[in-house]
């Protein structure tokens, strides 16, 4: 743009300048008849309360219409100054405006759209970072869910087998008689201190709903997690059995010797032998009883133990979580969201939004002004095609004006 081409002549601006002074007295001196004039109407009327004739009124259009010419003329000794002030304006804005990032023709706003896709592809990189991330994140925490589920699932399973076992062991030893004496004692001696591990675990029902890993995961896991298990139980089922087992042997002499006594003594005081059967019956519940407790601690204590190590993987996991959340660069850029509307309907949602956040605590002054376009609509509407706005909240008054 040659902005030569639209200086304003030093001559022309001197020329208008100098008029300002006269005109601006001119219009003073009209504004003063035109108020006086003004007044000895108003005056004249407010005495009376109305106008109550029609050469008062007469009068009034007369003053109504002068004033009019006057604001005109006062209009035409003013406009060439106002006119080559927004020239002067114009020139100035035009100038600024070549370079404005405002002007989306400029340089400087060009630039600034390169500027904006570039930091919105660095910002959309980094939502895709932050997004396998967090995919990464759920399928972590998943796997831990799963290994969770395999260890308590498998350990559950284990106990419900050993539980039913050496329920079974003990059985034989609290239901021994001098009859099934040598019987009983063969099947506690005999009985199996190998746990199946093959064969039960193969019957462990795997029925974890995973959403982000695969088959493939789920069997790296087992290959992982379930032979340290087996081996665990195998050890775990052959102690405890074993260790169970040994007890009752070693207290089988005594019982038989306890058998015997309350056998002579059925033949020679009943009551006498019922006493010491009860008795039995006691002491072999208060041993139940030992056996059941320290079983449950040490279920407790193995489930802690279990526990801490399923806690163990998602503390690692965490770790790898937040280090492949953490972006490499952020973009220098202030990201902000717009709203696109892409249909008519999506006004009313966004008025919606605007009244009830903020609109409903303005004053009625303040609505009228924002609305000022609604409401002419509604005026326009009135007026000519006689459609009027049925509603409580609104009322129609008649502005009454003399041609």
């Amino acid at each position: 743009m040659n902005t030569e081409n639209q200086l304003i002549k030093v001559e022309e601006f001197t020329t208008i300048l100098q008029t300002a002074p006269d005109a601006l007295a001119t219009n003073k001196n009209s504004v003063v008849r035109c108020n006086d004039a003004g007044k000895t109407l108003l005056d004249t009327i407010e005495a009376i309360g109305e106008i109550d004739n029609d050469e008062l009124d007469a009068k009034v259009a007369e003053f109504i219409e002068k004033a009019k010419i006057t604001v005109k003329k006062m209009n035409d000794r003013r406009s060439p100054l106002t006119q080559l002030l927004t020239r002067i304006s114009k020139e100035f804005t035009t100038l600024e405006n070549e370079i404005s990032s405002t002007n989306k023709d400029s340089a400087t706003a060009r630039l600034q759209v390169y500027r904006n896709n570039y930091a919105a592809k660095k910002l959309a990189e980094i939502r895709k970072k932050e997004e396998e991330a967090r995919k990464l994140r759920e399928a972590e925490e998943e796997k831990n869910n799963y290994r969770s589920h395999l260890i308590l699932g498998l350990e559950e399973y284990y106990s419900k087998y050993f539980n039913r076992w050496s329920e079974q062991l003990i059985s034989l030893y609290n239901n021994i008689t001098l009859e099934s004496f040598d019987s009983s004692s063969r099947q506690i001696n005999d009985f199996v201190t190998v746990y199946p591990v093959n064969e039960e675990f193969s019957k462990f029902s795997d029925n974890f709903y995973a959403v982000h890993i695969t088959n493939e995961d789920k069997t790296a896991i087992k290959k992982e997690i379930i032979p340290g298990i087996m081996k665990n139980c195998v050890e775990k089922y052959a102690n405890d059995i074993s260790e169970i087992k040994d007890s009752l042997l070693i207290k089988l002499p005594a019982r038989k010797r306890e058998l015997e006594q309350i056998e002579e003594l059925r033949k020679q005081d009943t009551e006498a032998a019922k006493r010491a059967e009860a008795a039995a019956e006691e002491r072999a519940k208060e041993e139940e009883q030992k056996r059941e407790e320290e079983r449950k601690k040490q279920e407790e204590a193995a489930k802690a133990k279990i526990e801490a190590s399923v806690q163990q993987f998602d503390i690692f996991s965490s770790f790898n979580a937040v280090a492949a959340e953490i972006p490499t660069t952020t973009p220098n850029a202030n990201v902000t969201k717009r709203i696109i509307i892409n249909n008519a309907k999506g006004f009313m949602e966004v008025y919606k939004l605007w009244f009830l956040g903020e609109g409903i605590n303005m004053s009625l002054e303040e609505l009228e002004k924002i609305h000022k376009k609604f409401i002419t609509f509604a005026e326009k509407t009135a007026n000519k095609e006689k459609e009027f706005i049925k509603s409580p909240f609104v009322e129609y008054i008649e502005d009454v004006k003399a041609k």
